[in-house]
């Protein structure tokens, strides 16, 4: 099973993996508008899955034209 990571940690999950820097708000934001791949669970928490830590960063570098970290 692929490990779940709370959003509220995605972003200092990002920048260790050498990705953009981001706010949560802007991750929070993304998620409600259902433009990252997260999930909401049963308790109220968002979480995104630790293999889609490089499509999120990609999306991130795309959505503001630059490069990653």
């Amino acid at each position: 099973m692929n490990e779940r990571i709370p959003l509220s940690l995605l972003p200092l999950e990002l920048r260790r993996a050498g990705g953009p820097a981001i706010s949560y708000r802007a991750a929070y934001n993304l998620a409600l508008d259902g433009l990252l791949p997260a999930e909401r669970g049963d308790n109220g928490r968002w979480t995104v899955a630790r293999d889609d830590l490089a499509q999120i960063a990609e999306f991130f570098v795309n959505r503001r034209g630059g490069h990653a970290a």
